[in-house]
């Protein structure tokens, strides 16, 4: 509602209740992050799982259909598809990301996937206001020999080796 506060006394419990609000808020701000740290200190996922996963009762567990269509990005990629082959083929077979109402897989959303090291069992957990940074593992759905083979892949692709055996020849 409306205060009058140029009467002394509303003015005063206005600003009190202003600051009792701004105390809750921070002090239920820094509940939820005690809590997350506390469930992430324990090996839980606090993320939307990653298309593969599932979670139960707070642990990545594979998805009973996408974990093996994951595996077949990461291979079909390394064999020489590209993140555009990879988006036709899963939309072929009717796979559908689970963010995407489009019902296609994004190009750059692949290669973000296929650079994410959740799927050879490792998740990073870092909290910017805490500064708190924890490491867990979880299952890994892809061989790790499998996810350096596409990292090598993008950065070949990226422009980290193209040129090491190019070499130029001037005629004079």
């Amino acid at each position: 509602g409306k205060y009058d506060l140029s009467n002394m006394e509303n003015s005063m419990m206005y600003k009190i209740l202003t600051m009792f609000n701004e105390y809750q808020t921070k002090v239920s701000r820094i509940k939820s992050i005690e809590g997350k740290l506390r469930r992430v200190k324990d090996g839980q996922y606090v993320f939307r799982s990653p298309f593969g996963y599932t979670k139960v009762d707070g642990y990545l567990v594979e998805h009973p259909e996408n974990g093996k269509w994951l595996k077949k990005m990461f291979e079909w990629y390394k064999d020489g598809m590209s993140s555009i082959d990879i988006r036709n083929e899963l939309f072929k077979n009717d796979v559908k990301p689970p963010t995407n109402k489009t019902g296609l897989f994004l190009p750059h959303s692949i290669m973000k996937m296929l650079r994410n090291k959740t799927y050879i069992g490792i998740h990073t957990f870092h909290d910017k206001e805490s500064g708190i940074t924890i490491t867990n593992e979880n299952l890994p759905l892809v061989e790790k020999k499998l996810f350096y083979d596409v990292q090598k892949r993008m950065s070949y692709k990226r422009g980290g080796n193209q040129l090491k055996n190019f070499s130029l020849v001037f005629l004079l």
